[in-house]
């Protein structure tokens, strides 16, 4: 089996970061295989170009690594701390940027990715 075990938190010393390390070792311990990230340490680049939005793959090696890395996992954890409510910006630009089509959803030809198909628009 495989994980993917993302952090994103700033400071080494945090709680989360406490988290992060032994979510980490409690699954290699049980001989899960871990791809493990912390964002802020690997220096991600959290924002979503246009050249990006509509292709396939990203210019970016991180982006195609933990893409492939999500594929291949049957785990998938996340720590972070709550700020306002909402995870850290970095945490949202990995969502944007990793969790997409193809990866994680797509929509098959003609779909155009709308859930109310009876609505038209129309008043």
């Amino acid at each position: 089996m495989k994980s993917t075990v993302i952090l994103a938190h700033p400071y080494s010393k945090s709680f989360n970061h406490a988290i992060y390390h032994t979510v980490c070792l409690k699954l290699e311990n049980l001989d899960i295989k871990v791809f493990k990230h912390d964002l802020y340490e690997e220096k991600f680049n959290p924002v979503l170009s246009v050249e990006e939005l509509g292709s396939d793959k990203s210019a970016d090696i991180l982006v195609n690594q933990y893409a492939e890395e999500l594929m291949d996992s049957d785990f998938l954890f996340f720590i972070h701390p709550n700020w306002w409510g909402q995870p850290p910006a970095m945490l949202k630009g990995y969502i944007d940027r990793v969790i997409r089509p193809p990866y994680a959803y797509d929509f098959p030809p003609g779909d155009t990715g709308g859930v109310w198909k009876n609505i038209t628009g129309k008043c």
